[in-house]
């Protein structure tokens, strides 16, 4: 297991093919990359392609302490409501506490 932070957010897009290159570029100027998220991963709903799931790996408590803030800000959410987000569901703070593979 690792020491890393990790950051979830669940959410609805209006169209996920016209939002994914919307976070694609995104990482180049905003958040991700200012708040030194170094992976995410991401998932979409099988019966529902337009909600997704997206994880962000952080080296630091603090980092993602802090892209939780900025995920849950006015300023966050007028942005993305912009790209097609919807609605963003959950934002939570996680840690690795098991890992077993089968």
């Amino acid at each position: 297991m690792s020491d890393s932070t990790f950051v979830t957010a669940t959410m609805n897009v209006s169209s996920f093919d016209n939002w994914k290159p919307l976070f694609d570029k995104a990482r180049s100027k905003d958040g991700r990359a200012g708040a030194n998220s170094t992976s995410h991963w991401m998932h979409r709903g099988v019966d529902d392609p337009n909600f997704l799931m997206v994880t962000f790996e952080f080296g630091t408590r603090s980092d993602a302490e802090d892209f939780r803030t900025f995920l849950k800000s006015d300023e966050f959410m007028a942005a993305v409501k912009r790209d097609g987000v919807t609605a963003v569901s959950s934002v939570h703070l996680l840690e690795d506490f098991e890992e077993r593979q089968y």
